[in-house]
């Protein structure tokens, strides 16, 4: 099945993206240690937020993340375990192999991207919700500013 192999070929890409740099676009950077560290319920929470707000989900299934993380195109979060520092890796550079990504680098902060790695090394490989996140209703009640009476 198509899907399978597309996970499996993830899986590998991810696996290398630690030590092979991003191919254009630049010299590859690495993550820092930041990424390693034990993170905190609102690390987590932030991660969360930054997954569904830079569209992850659309590409990405992750439970964790909420209703609308249902892609199916790249690697299948809930199907295993990715450790912080490769995760920030990825995010950070990118793939480009036969499971394109793009690096969000120049696009996150720091502080961004260590949260997004917190919260998917947390929650990947699990089908369980996120138990440090609002719910969607609570995220967008506090990110629509309010209106003048």
């Amino acid at each position: 099945m198509r899907v399978k192999r597309a996970a499996g070929a993830m899986t590998a890409s991810v696996a290398l993206a630690c030590s092979v740099p991003f191919v254009g676009g630049g010299a590859a950077q690495t993550p820092d240690q930041s990424a390693a560290k034990k993170p905190t319920a609102a690390s987590i929470s932030r991660g969360q937020i930054v997954f569904n707000d830079y569209f992850c989900a659309a590409c990405h299934n992750l439970r964790a993340a909420g209703p609308a993380a249902h892609g199916i195109l790249a690697a299948l979060l809930e199907k295993q375990k990715f450790p912080a520092l490769q995760v920030a890796a990825v995010v950070l550079n990118g793939l480009q192999r036969e499971e394109y990504m793009p690096g969000y680098r120049g696009v996150l902060t720091r502080r961004q991207i260590d949260d997004v790695s917190a919260f998917v090394a947390k929650y990947s490989g699990t089908k369980v919700r996120c138990k440090e996140c609002k719910s969607p209703g609570d995220v967008q009640k506090a990110s629509t500013p309010s209106r003048p009476t």
